[in-house]
C-alpha cells in the first residue's frame, strides 16, 4: 500500500472502500492471503481515521468518533468511507476466530470514550473473570477475547488498541469511559478516576505521567 496510493484515496475515498470490498470478496474466497489481506483493510481504516483527527484534540476525535460509531453520514467523505470500512472490517470479525485481531499497536495514553468515573481497578487476565460493580477493568487488548466484559465495567483502560478498535467502539456504544494506555501498571484493588475524553488517568490523586 504505497504512498501515492493512500493520496490518491484521500481525494476519492470511495476508491478506497471499493479496493477493501475486493479485498473482503477475495478473503471469502479463500483467494490469496487472507492474513495479509485482512491487515490491509485494518491499516486503511487506521489511515483514514488518524487522517480524519489531524488537527483535532482528544475532546474532538472521541466525538467525531461517536459520530461515526452511529453511522451519522454527512458531507464529509472521509468520514461516510470510514463508516464503509468499519462495516467491513466487522464482517471480517465474524468470520474469523482470531480473537486478538488489534492491528495497530499504540504507544502513548489517550481517551477512546467521553465521561468521568471513579472505581477500583482489576486487572482482567481470563474471559472467565468476574466483574464486580464499579470496576474499572484492566484489559491487555481491545480486541473481540473480552467483549462480553467490557460492559460490565464501569471504566475501561486497555493495554493496546486504537480510537477504531473493537473495544473502543463497544465502550461508546455502552458509554463506558475509556483510556488507552499500553505503558501504565496499576495493581488490583487500587483507586483509579479517567477521563475518557481526554486519556487522564488519576491514580492516588497523582496524574499518569505516560500521556
Amino acid at each position: 500500500m504505497n504512498l501515492f496510493r493512500l493520496i490518491y484515496w484521500v481525494l476519492d475515498p470511495q476508491k478506497a472502500v471499493d479496493y477493501a470490498n475486493g479485498l473482503l470478496t477475495d478473503i471469502k474466497n479463500n483467494k490469496g492471503d487472507r492474513i495479509k489481506k485482512t491487515k490491509s483493510i485494518g491499516y486503511l481504516n487506521e489511515f483514514f481515521s488518524k487522517y480524519l483527527a489531524y488537527g483535532k484534540s482528544n475532546q474532538e476525535i472521541v466525538l467525531v468518533n461517536q459520530d461515526i460509531d452511529k453511522k451519522k453520514k454527512t458531507n464529509d467523505k472521509i468520514a461516510n468511507a470510514l463508516i464503509e470500512l468499519r462495516k467491513i472490517r466487522l464482517e471480517i470479525k465474524k468470520m474469523s476466530n482470531d480473537q486478538n485481531d488489534q492491528i495497530i499497536k499504540t504507544v502513548k495514553t489517550f481517551g477512546v470514550s467521553s465521561g468521568i468515573v471513579r472505581g477500583t481497578a482489576l486487572n482482567i487476565t481470563s474471559e472467565k473473570q468476574a466483574i464486580p460493580k464499579g470496576c474499572i477493568g484492566i484489559f491487555p487488548t481491545s480486541g473481540t477475547k473480552h467483549t462480553r466484559q467490557f460492559s460490565k465495567c464501569a471504566g475501561i483502560i486497555f493495554a493496546n488498541g486504537g480510537m477504531t478498535s473493537h473495544g473502543a467502539i463497544i465502550t461508546r456504544e455502552f458509554n463506558i469511559p475509556a483510556a488507552v494506555s499500553p505503558r501504565l501498571k496499576i495493581p488490583d484493588g487500587t483507586n483509579v478516576l479517567i477521563d475518557g475524553s481526554t486519556g487522564k488517568i488519576i491514580i492516588s490523586g497523582t496524574f499518569d505521567r505516560s500521556s
